[in-house]
């Protein structure tokens, strides 16, 4: 099956980010890897492939894939892969200083500055500033109140501030999307609200009807680059998490 052995660029971004998704860094990579070679003008394919790279610790080699984006993109868009290069190198403030600036001087589309925005509250959330962080995640979702990643992650951070009434508010109308129906289970079970069964059982028929249609939902799963500041939150917390079927760790969890 020549079709299934050659997928395009295109199957092979989704399935990059599907492993990148499931923490599968050499598959993501070598999906990426094959589709820059095939069209090196895909910037949403250098954009992941510098995130993969960072996540894996390759922050050199990240931010090369961060430099070929100058010619193909916003310099907003290019800052704002610097940034998270950055940030997983562990220099959150330096990538606070440059997306701020690149932010200030850029005029570009809401999307541009949408996800700007929530770059610099993971930024910031990194170095240990959540008043900031959720400031930045609350203009991005004035902006874009349907940008469900940024919801989540915003959701994410005020879970681990130990405040889950706050989190469930932000996430109970948008439970269409995986990711935060996930949250929303997490935020009420945390609670132990009258409705935290409820809402984990349908959170355990999503993740059914996912499993029977032959595929896990990577959008429920946590981005790797977010999820490092909630480990590192949590490590100092034990905080237990629902998942699925029922209460794991959150070190063994793979929602």
């Amino acid at each position: 099956m020549v079709g299934l052995a050659t997928p395009p660029p295109g199957v092979r971004l989704v399935r990059a980010t599907f492993h990148h998704a499931r923490r599968d860094f050499p598959a993501a990579l070598e999906d990426l890897d094959a589709v820059v070679k095939e069209d090196p003008g895909n910037v949403d394919a250098w954009l992941l492939r510098a995130e993969v790279l960072g996540t894996r610790g390759e922050h050199a080699e990240a931010a090369r894939s961060c430099a070929r984006l100058t010619a193909l993109t916003s310099s907003l868009t290019v800052a704002v892969c610097e940034a998270r290069v950055r940030s997983l190198a562990g220099h959150s403030r330096k990538a606070h200083a440059l997306l701020s600036e690149a932010l200030r001087r850029s005029e570009r589309s809401q999307e541009s500055r949408t996800r700007a925005l929530a770059t610099l509250a993971e930024a910031a959330a990194l170095a240990g500033d959540v008043g900031l962080a959720e400031r930045y995640f609350l203009r991005a979702l004035s902006l874009d109140s349907k940008d469900y990643a940024a919801r989540a992650a915003y959701a994410d951070l005020l879970l681990d501030a130990g405040r889950a009434r706050e989190a469930a508010v932000v996430v109970m109308d948008h439970t269409q999307d995986d990711r935060l129906l996930l949250r929303h289970a997490l935020a009420e079970n945390a609670l132990g609200s009258s409705r935290a069964s409820e809402v984990t059982q349908a959170l355990s028929r999503r993740f059914e009807e996912s499993r029977l249609r032959g595929t896990v939902s990577s959008r429920a799963r946590r981005p790797a680059s977010r999820s490092r500041w909630r480990r590192r939150r949590r490590r100092r917390s034990g905080w237990r998490r629902p998942c699925g079927h029922h209460s794991v760790s959150h070190g063994t969890c793979g929602c």
